[in-house]
């Protein structure tokens, strides 16, 4: 039996490191990448009761794609990351990922 869920266990591994690593037949058809970009988006409590402890997550994480794209970028495409301020509130978490997915 443990060999039995050793060998599904090592299946399932290989089937997801395929699919992560085939691409799609129309690149465009990847949201957020094109030929020279790749933008990434995230939402932070930046106001809030939590914002003391993560107010500084979002402009760190963008300092750090800023020095990759200063540094040529990934493969030759430039990292654009954007972030919005749901202000540690489910409600508000909805609304502003909704959004990030209409920035350019």
């Amino acid at each position: 039996m443990a060999r039995r869920s050793w060998l599904a266990c090592a299946l399932a591994f290989l089937l997801v490191a395929a699919a992560a690593c085939s691409r799609p037949s129309d690149e465009s058809a990847t949201p957020g990448v094109t030929d020279t970009t790749v933008t990434i988006g995230s939402h932070q409590p930046l106001t809030g009761p939590v914002a003391p402890g993560f107010g500084r997550v979002a402009p760190a994480a963008k300092a750090y794609f800023d020095h990759v794209n200063a540094n040529g970028g990934v493969h030759g495409r430039k990292i654009i990351f954007t972030y919005r301020d749901d202000a540690y509130r489910p409600n508000n978490t909805m609304k502003v990922v909704r959004r990030l997915r209409l920035v350019p």
